[in-house]
């Protein structure tokens, strides 16, 4: 099955036409514009689809089943940008001008805030699916988290050498615009160092990507916990570790808001891409040095 077809999800369609909230304000729930039958006719026919208003098959249809066949013919023609962007049109939004509880700020905010709520919800449910939704310009797409990017390297080739050579490929990705690429190569260098260090030991664990778990395992056996026999300087620096490991985490689950709507309040930026990939580098250096020392004592 496409990745896309997922998006023909009952739940997706209701916020796709309206009858759907978007955020999780019981006393202010929000919902995309109304789309009425016609109205879906209307988006088809402009993105080539020729799809007549309670005509013919389409007799007495209900606005579900307009979307629903309205996204069929966008996957099968490979259209799903042409649909999202005729539905997240900027000029489709001039409702919220009418309301002040929606959102605040200027128009233009008010628009912003209501994508990242329209675009968090629908990744939301694909989630359940392992899949996630990307928008970047005017491409939107839908990825599976099973499409993992992996390093395949030999347990003895991981030294601070390679770990330089992952440095360049993921600056080169920021100059591609590739931030997923960059984020899920940081990710799998942590992941690949700390199953190296395990092994180092023969320490028993379940090998299942849970780098957390990886973390705590070395912290225990590589002498990283904090203590009162430690200067404080370094104890704050050992506690950071572990907070960059969780951010890293957390930030690869979420790699498809990176490429959320074009607005600096949501965006991901290169410096901030930066910052994580000099961070995993440095983390990835420091534990393979204490990891060639620990071997000579």
């Amino acid at each position: 099955m496409k990745c896309e077809e997922l998006l023909l999800d009952e739940n997706i369609i209701n916020i796709l036409i309206g009858d759907k909230s978007i955020n999780k304000d019981i006393i202010y729930p929000v919902n995309m514009p109304y789309l009425r039958g016609i109205d879906i006719c209307n988006i088809a026919n402009d993105i080539g689809f020729k799809m007549p208003y309670n005509e013919g098959l389409y007799k007495g249809y209900s606005r579900k089943n307009y979307m629903k066949d309205l996204i069929k013919y966008c996957i099968k023609e490979n259209k799903i940008s042409n649909l999202f962007n005729e539905i997240t049109r900027k000029n489709k939004f001039k409702f919220l001008a009418e309301d002040s509880f929606l959102y605040r700020g200027d128009s233009n905010m008010q628009y912003y805030e209501m994508m990242n709520d329209f675009y968090t919800s629908v990744n939301e449910l694909l989630n359940f699916d392992n899949a996630y939704f990307i928008h970047n310009d005017n491409v939107w797409s839908v990825e599976s988290f099973d499409e993992e990017i992996k390093i395949e390297i030999p347990k003895e080739e991981l030294n601070l050498k390679f770990v330089k050579e992952e440095y360049e490929k993921a600056l080169n990705d920021i100059k591609n615009n590739n931030y997923k690429h960059a984020i899920t190569l940081c990710r799998t260098l942590l992941e690949d160092v700390f199953v190296k260090m395990l092994n180092e030991k023969n320490i028993e664990f379940k090998q299942n990507g849970e780098i957390k778990t990886y973390y705590k395992l070395i912290k225990d056996n590589y002498n990283l916990k904090t203590g009162t026999d430690i200067d404080k300087n370094i104890n704050e620096l050992l506690s950071s570790l572990e907070s960059i490991v969780n951010a890293i985490t957390e930030l690869r689950n979420k790699a498809g808001d990176s490429h959320a709507f074009q607005n600096k309040k949501y965006n991901l930026k290169d410096y901030h891409i930066k910052l994580m990939i000099n961070s995993s580098i440095s983390l990835s250096e420091f534990l393979i040095e204490l990891m060639n020392d620990s071997k000579e004592e």
